[in-house]
């Protein structure tokens, strides 16, 4: 389901791969000695930038009477369950396509890793389409064209101890 509650169907008229660049600027912050992305709960995240790649995938679902919308989302996965367990952003988080592009910004994240058992998120975004002609609500049909999905994001609460990275700057927020 989008962020309205509209179910999302998968694509059966639009087929093959949409080719998508996402940019996150500035990028997250890595933390070398424990191998892997973080960010802390209260920061907005990065403006995150889709663009479709190809101009001709733009020109065939406007040839098929539709429009593209891009959704945001960040869940973790849990053991034993299949997918992604959906943990919420803030923000908006459901954009339309224009010229094949959209910016993001000003999310946050709503829980932190310690509070979803010690998971890692993942920022996944779905390139949806919709039909050009009908307004967005719970009976428009949409499909999903396209999803991606982010290396796993350690979503923290607080700065870490000097005890704990007795090597880090005093401006070190990991």
């Amino acid at each position: 389901k989008d962020c309205s509650g509209i179910r999302i169907e998968p694509a059966t008229s639009l087929t093959g791969r949409l080719p998508v660049q996402i940019e996150l600027s500035p990028p997250l912050l890595y933390w070398k000695e424990r191998r892997r992305w973080m960010w802390h709960k209260k920061w907005c995240l990065p403006r995150l930038h889709v663009r479709v790649t190809q101009p001709g995938a733009l020109q065939a679902v406007a040839a098929a009477g539709q429009r593209l919308l891009v959704m945001v989302t960040a869940g973790t996965l849990r053991d034993g369950h299949f997918g992604l367990a959906d943990e919420g952003l803030s923000g908006e988080c459901e954009l339309p396509l224009d010229g094949g592009e959209v910016t993001f910004s000003s999310l946050l994240f709503q829980h932190t890793s310690f509070n979803c058992g010690n998971r890692p998120f993942h920022l996944v975004v779905t390139v949806i389409a919709a039909s050009a002609s009908a307004p967005l609500s719970a009976q428009t049909e949409l499909q999903a064209i396209g999803a991606y999905c982010s290396s796993p994001i350690h979503v923290d609460a607080r700065k870490r101890t000097k005890g704990e990275r007795p090597e880090a700057s005093a401006d070190d927020v990991r």
